[in-house]
């Protein structure tokens, strides 16, 4: 797993690459493998002039550390997805379940996507601080 992977994984240049778009892709392969990977891939992101922040890295550190010790429950790591602050809240405060990926309809995976595309835009806007959820700031978790 490297940079080239996550690009990929992601559909975006190294530039553009948001948490959740790393989060995604270190999720997408074996825990191990991407705890291995975790410090080249910080370098690496670093050098691509996106380099994250030490926030997020040590919350993927500690998401990964748990899931290979068998420790990580199925809530840790969707709530470690949604503090990237652009993964959508699983359960809504109206109580509304994104169904999974692959159960998605053509008009869900649209909605989906735009969610997530607004999201980025309050990342950007400064209107949702990741770093804040990552930290496991309730009050933050409110804003998404």
């Amino acid at each position: 797993m490297d940079l080239d992977f996550v690009c990929a994984h992601a559909g975006r240049a190294a530039s553009g690459l948001t948490r959740r778009d790393v989060a995604r892709a270190l999720l997408a392969v074996p825990s191990g493998v991407a705890l291995v990977a975790l410090p080249d891939l910080r370098r690496a992101m670093l050098a691509a002039g996106n380099p994250l922040s030490v926030p997020f890295w040590e919350s993927a550190k500690a998401t990964l550390s748990a899931i290979e010790s068998g420790g990580a429950t199925v809530g840790d790591v969707q709530r470690w997805m949604e503090s990237t602050g652009t993964e959508p809240l699983l359960l809504t405060r109206s109580f509304f379940v994104w169904p999974e990926e692959d159960e998605r309809g053509p008009v869900g995976e649209e909605m989906f996507r735009r969610l997530v595309a607004h999201l980025e835009e309050k990342v950007a806007e400064g209107e949702i601080d990741p770093d804040a959820l990552a930290r496991g700031d309730e009050g933050g978790r409110r804003e998404v």
